[in-house]
């Protein structure tokens, strides 16, 4: 059976070389570290071809929490997996690093994926589905964002941190204290001025190529 990276296209070398998880200072789950399982795992292919992880977790009180990530651009982007640098080096998408530290954390670097249905919200759609995973526990470091649509901001969950299930990263660091810590001191991403607003400072990085994979 065909590995998940293989099919997806993404160089294993780039992948390996993805840095451990380190603490970054700087239905809604409160921000902080929740114990939780893999349900299931699988690669949906959006309108515009973006290739979107989703993950669903049991988290250790029985609650559902779904996480997604943009791990292959859009057919207009051409499909990567990775994006150009201001300095012209090319780096791995923001979700494909994402990708690599989740797997790292249930301990299965490039587990087998098969097509398949699956139930996506309220509708079956063909998909990638990943195997091997289900079941594997590890702990997420959750956090909060805020986000803008159609003119109102709402808080959204991401996962921040990702680690094993004794609060480690890919490198055998302990690092639980630390997520916890960090969670506590910045529970919120809140939303960037934008470019033109009273008191606004420029974007920062506005010269840069884009990492989105939309």
């Amino acid at each position: 059976m065909a590995t998940l990276l293989n099919q997806l296209g993404i160089d294993k070398k780039a992948f390996d070389e993805v840095e451990a998880e380190e603490v970054k200072e700087g239905f809604l789950k409160e921000s902080g570290v929740y114990d939780a399982a893999v349900d299931t795992a699988y690669i949906r292919k959006t309108p515009s071809g973006a290739n979107m992880l989703e993950v669903n977790f049991v988290l250790q009180d029985g609650s559902p929490f779904n996480w997604n990530t943009c791990i292959l651009s859009g057919d207009e982007k051409g499909n990567k997996s990775t994006y150009t640098s201001k300095d012209g080096k090319e780096l791995p998408l923001p979700g494909v690093s994402q990708m690599k530290h989740f797997l790292d954390a249930v301990g299965v670097q490039d587990p087998a994926a098969t097509q398949g249905e699956v139930k996506h919200r309220d509708e079956t759609i063909t998909a990638l589905c990943i195997t091997g995973i289900q079941g594997k526990k590890l702990k997420m470091g959750v956090n909060q964002f805020e986000n803008e649509y159609n003119g109102e901001v709402n808080l959204r969950n991401d996962v921040k941190y990702w680690m094993t299930s004794d609060g480690k990263n890919s490198a055998g660091d302990e690092i639980l204290e630390k997520v916890v810590a960090s969670l506590e001191k910045n529970p919120v991403k809140k939303l960037k001025a934008k470019a033109g607003a009273p008191g606004a400072a420029p974007a920062a990085g506005a010269a840069q190529a884009t990492a989105s994979g939309w």
